[in-house]
């Protein structure tokens, strides 16, 4: 196991920090890809997401609400979160095999988010339907103001995803942790930052280990939802792939040392 593996694996939420991106994605696939979802073991298991927000748009629409802004990020990223969990599990077990605990799983988690689903392939889909009209409802609210009715039409309208991944680890009969591995590669919106920042300020590492992959000038804000600052040591962990952290703390004390001269 590398350093860097070794590092994500820990039950810890990092940022991660690094310019090379070809390189850090290879590297941080690597290690989703050595830590598979395994069943009746006690052992952290990798996930890789390479998209977690929804996308910055322009708009000319004037008077949008925040709190609605809020409500599209977190439940993007949950459907984000939950559908690749769903895909890795797929690809990691063998399905016909588990269909005993895969049946369970599926009656305990459709008293939760009120969708009882046939197969995992269905329960994926409607997942993944979910994360799609969240994005498509942000955008049209971004350009236009309005929003629809598009939430009573959705199989799961929510995701709890602290209650889901319990219902998960259970099916799993694993009590370890995932450590999910969110790539930042692309400027997303500020809801999004703070739908993530949210979960980096929580106390779910016992079940979720976040480890987001930036830039270090390019993440836009450590607070969250609610105004809570994410911080380090406290909240979470630094890996450092490179030299632009140093390299960026420079800057913004020469920044702060400008704006302070006579």
């Amino acid at each position: 196991m590398s350093r860097l593996e070794d590092s994500i694996m820990e039950m810890r939420h990092h940022f991660i920090y690094g310019r090379a991106k070809a390189e850090r994605e290879k590297s941080l696939r690597e290690v989703a890809l050595n830590n598979p979802i395994v069943l009746d073991q006690n052992k952290p298991m990798g996930v890789y997401l390479d998209r977690i927000g929804l996308p910055k748009v322009e708009t000319e629409v004037r008077g949008l609400d925040k709190d609605r802004f809020n409500l599209f990020a977190r439940e993007y990223f949950g459907f984000v979160l939950w559908d690749n969990l769903l895909t890795k599990f797929r690809e990691s077990v063998d399905i016909d095999k588990e269909k005993k605990r895969i049946d369970v799983f599926l009656e305990r988690i459709s008293c939760l988010d009120g969708y009882k689903a046939k197969t995992i392939e269905d329960y994926a889909r409607v997942i993944k339907n979910s994360r799609d009209a969240f994005l498509e409802a942000y955008i049209k609210y971004v350009q236009t103001g309005e929003v629809g009715n598009f939430i009573e039409n959705l199989e799961v309208p929510f995701i709890m995803i602290e209650y889901s991944i319990k219902k998960f680890k259970g099916m799993l009969n694993n009590n370890s942790f995932f450590a999910i591995i969110a790539e930042h590669n692309e400027t997303i919106s500020n809801s999004s930052y703070r739908a993530i920042n949210n979960i980096v300020c929580s106390r779910i590492n016992g079940d979720i280990s976040m480890n987001v992959a930036t830039e270090p000038d390019s993440w836009k804000t450590y607070y969250g939802m609610n105004g809570q600052l994410a911080e380090y040591v406290h909240d979470y962990g630094v890996i450092e792939l490179d030299n632009s952290l140093n390299e960026h703390i420079k800057k913004l004390k020469m920044k702060y040392e400008d704006t302070n001269e006579e």
